[in-house]
Order: C-alpha cells, then structure tokens, then sequence
C-alpha cells in the first residue's frame, strides 16, 4: 500500500488502569487511510487510540507520529495535528457554554494559553458548523442539544483544529438509528474531502461507512486480523474473534452481524 507513514507503532505494549490492555502490537497507518477498528468489550481498541494521541504511555516498543518518535516537544506538536473525539464527552444541562465556544475549543492549540480567536479562527468555526450540520446551533448552549448533535459538534470541534488524523472512539454507539446514520454520513462527508486519515472505533460493523477499506479486528490486547474489508466480513473469523458462532446479514450493502446460534437480534 503506497502513501505517507504518519503513525508506526513497533512491538508496543501498554497497560491501562494498571491492567494490560496491549500486548506486542505493531501497526503501520498511512495517510488518507480509512481504518475501521472493531471487537468486544476489553480488546484494546480505545487504548490503541490514546496511545497514537499521547494520552497512554507504552511500557514496552516505541510508537512513531509523522516520522518522528512520539515523544517530548514533538509528541506536543504531533498532538496539534490530531483531532480526538473521546467515548464519551457528557455535557452537564447547565454548562454554561454555547456550541460556538465548544467547537471554538478546536483552535486553542494555535491560539495558545493567552491567545484571542481572529476572524480567521471564526469563520474556521463557521465553516466547520456548516460541514458538520451545526450552522444554525452556534448559539444553542450544549445542554439543549440531543445525543446525535452533541456528537456533531465533538466532530466539529475536531475539525476546527484542521487535524491530519481524526480519531473517533465509538461515536456511534449511544445514538439511535436516525442520529446514527446523520453521524456516519457525517463522518464519510469529511473523510471524502481528501488529505485526511481516520481512525473510527466501533462495535458495530454496520456502522462503518462504505469508505472504510481496511479494517483492524482487535482481541485481547492484540490484532486478530488486519486487512480488507472483505476478509474481515467472514463469519468464521468474526466467531473467533467474539468467541461465539455468529452469522452475517446483508442488508442493502450493509452488512451486520448476529449471534449466530438462537434467537438473538442484537448486532455484535
């Protein structure tokens, strides 16, 4: 696969809350690549993220952004260049702040501890809200806004900081079925932009836009599969990753997975 390296990660481990959580992972993302990251609860997904963004120190291998270790000043300024959304970034009702002054959070790491938005920084904001369907909420406080919207906005408060890499930990995941398709959409509107790699963590392999082309199968720490999407969609790799049997259906081009012995009908 040709492209720019801008994250190496080389026979890394990595533990979480005292616990290993990664074990002797190594792992290449070139620019412009749409990986999908999925499996069950525990397998290390959201740890893999905050260990490319800095948040996770490895206790063993060495991690690499944009050619460089990811370390010190540059691991700061690597930093700059990564927009995060987290798994979850619950707003409390009477937060006093608007969905202007959130998304406006993107650009802190240009303005600085002391710096004031520029006219530049606003109509950055602006842009962004019309891209990501927010253009009328900018004065709406955080508190009012539903499930799907709050997402909407940590996505365009990613994109305010004009990242070369998103990172999405399960942005998906607490949203009905509507708000679950807008954010996806979403989501895939950005990435087909052009100059940007995404990294989209989920549970639910339905939930992955069409543009997603490599997927990374995670299970106990480590990488179960990594690859196509096409031999990632196999019902024989997908019940060893969860541990279970399970079948896949097609639903218009979507594909989900269910359990795959009894009555169940809660994807995996």
């Amino acid at each position: 696969m040709g492209g720019e390296t801008v994250a190496e990660i080389r026979a890394v481990s990595a533990a979480f809350h005292n616990r290993r959580a990664l074990g002797d992972i190594s792992l290449s993302i070139r620019r412009n690549e749409f990986v999908g990251i999925v499996g069950p609860n525990g397998s290390g997904k959201s740890t893999l993220l905050r260990l490319l963004n800095g948040l996770v120190a490895p206790t063993s291998g060495t991690v690499e952004l944009f050619g460089r270790p990811a370390a010190g000043r540059h691991l700061r300024e690597a930093r700059r260049r990564i927009g995060y959304l987290p798994q979850h970034c619950d707003y409390d009702p009477a937060y006093p702040a608007t969905v202007r002054e959130v998304v406006m959070m993107g650009r802190w790491p240009m303005l600085g501890l002391w710096g004031r938005p520029s006219p530049g920084d606003r109509a950055k904001v602006a842009g962004v809200a019309r891209l990501t369907g927010l253009g009328g909420l900018l004065d709406r406080p955080v508190g009012h806004l539903s499930g799907g919207e709050r997402q909407k906005m940590g996505i365009a408060r990613a994109m305010a900081q004009e990242p070369e890499i998103l990172m999405l930990d399960e942005p998906t995941s607490d949203l009905d079925i509507a708000a679950q398709a807008e954010v996806g959409g979403l989501v895939e509107r950005v990435y087909r932009r052009g100059g940007l790699t995404v990294l989209f963590v989920t549970h639910f392999i339905s939930h992955l836009p069409p543009c997603c082309s490599r997927f990374l199968l995670m299970r106990g720490g480590r990488i179960y599969y990594d690859g196509p999407r096409a031999g990632a969609l196999d019902e024989k790799a997908l019940s060893g990753l969860y541990g279970c049997a399970v079948r896949l259906v097609d639903v218009g081009g979507r594909v989900a997975v269910f359990p795959g012995g009894g009555n169940g009908t809660a994807e995996i």
